[in-house]
């Protein structure tokens, strides 16, 4: 009974520390801080002809909104792009489909874009940007 007893001590003291240890590599690190909203582009769906706002964010993004003409626009995550810098992400691409296609745009003469995005960290903050895209 002495020598399980002593045998278990030993396994137990050895697996704490190995548990310990240090990691000798890192596999990932926490998401960048918000810090950047930009409207870059609109661009066209080539086979449905429906029309995205391309949002390019520096750092991560916690909750979006995009409106185009006052409409709420919705996220499409198909085509949604991390943007890396040397092996390390530094932001994000993300693309919103508006309520107009290809055909649908007659008589609009522009889109006025809206985008905003809140921090992951507390305290939250709201970063936005604006842009008007003539037609």
């Amino acid at each position: 009974m002495k020598k399980l007893k002593k045998i278990v001590t030993i396994l137990l003291v050895l697996s704490v520390i190995i548990g310990l240890q240090i990691p000798t590599n890192v596999q990932a690190a926490p998401a960048p801080t918000l810090t950047k909203v930009d409207i870059t582009d609109m661009t066209v769906e080539d086979t449905t002809g429906e029309i995205y706002v391309e949002v390019t964010y520096t750092g991560r993004p916690g909750t979006t909104k995009v409106t185009c003409n006052n409409y709420t626009c919705k996220e499409d995550i198909r085509y949604r792009q991390t943007v890396f810098e040397n092996g390390v992400e530094v932001g994000e691409v993300s693309y919103f489909k508006t309520q107009y296609t290809v055909d649908d745009i007659n008589g609009i003469h522009s889109f006025i874009i809206y985008a905003e995005a809140q921090t992951l960290q507390y305290p939250r903050k709201t970063l936005y940007a604006n842009r008007i895209f003539p037609i």
